[in-house]
């Protein structure tokens, strides 16, 4: 699953609209469409926002990993 389908699928678990989800990462409801069907990355200033407000890790996002390796080896 892509970025994309993470944000949607946390989203809609947490019962938010496209629009909730916006007006707390500051964005349009637009970009959020756009994020979630994989048409735009969120930028670093989105990215926070929205893993605060869906409950997850930026990494998470990104990646899928529910936890963050500690080190360049994955120690």
């Amino acid at each position: 699953m892509k970025i994309g389908g993470r944000v949607r699928a946390k989203r809609k678990s947490l019962g938010l609209t496209q629009k909730e989800l916006a007006a707390a990462a500051n964005v349009t409801p637009q970009y959020i469409s756009k994020i979630e069907s994989d048409e735009s990355l969120p930028s670093v200033d989105t990215l926070m926002p929205l893993s605060r407000t869906l409950g997850g890790t930026a990494d998470y996002l990104l990646t899928g990993d529910k936890i963050a390796s500690l080190g360049i080896r994955g120690e």
